[in-house]
């Protein structure tokens, strides 16, 4: 995407990447959500969270031309879930700031996570995602293949999956 820096994130920019998931919670799910179940999930959002999950994948952020973190995701070769045989990296948090949903960046972001697992041989990718994502993924190829809920909120969530 033009105008756009994509990189690797690093220990300095947790703490904006928990503003940012705090952001996109709060307003894009709110709908969705019990004001209870949104304030759990946000509490949830804390720099320890994401600099382990720094640790143990490909964590990378997308930037504005004012070096403002408008994306996040990261993916692992640790599933925490019960993913068919396929599924052999798992998308940890895909994160995109409330001013840009709905412009491709999610999408974009996606498509460099999913260009870098073909380099490395991946067969396969899975989801836990909120229900306000789940058209993100179909969209994105995804298949709804059961229900489960969250390991850090408790939330209902759909398992998603997706053969490389």
């Amino acid at each position: 995407m033009e105008g756009f820096i994509l990189r690797e994130a690093t220990e300095s920019d947790y703490a904006r990447i928990v503003e940012l998931s705090v952001d996109a919670i709060s307003k894009t799910c709110h709908s969705l959500y019990s004001k209870k179940e949104i304030d759990i999930w946000i509490k949830a959002q804390t720099f320890q969270k994401f600099a382990r999950y720094g640790n143990q994948g490909d964590f990378l952020v997308l930037e504005d031309d004012q070096s403002k973190i408008i994306a996040a995701a990261c993916i692992s070769t640790v599933t925490r879930y019960n993913f068919s045989s396929n599924v052999d990296h798992e998308i940890y948090t895909l994160y995109v700031s409330s001013e840009y949903t709905r412009k491709g960046v999610g999408q974009y972001l996606y498509n460099e996570i999913e260009n870098r697992l073909v380099l490395k041989k991946a067969t396969g990718i899975g989801v836990v995602s909120s229900s306000y994502a789940v058209p993100f993924y179909k969209k994105l190829g995804f298949t709804h293949t059961g229900t489960t809920r969250s390991l850090i909120t408790n939330i209902t969530c759909s398992i998603m999956e997706r053969v490389l």
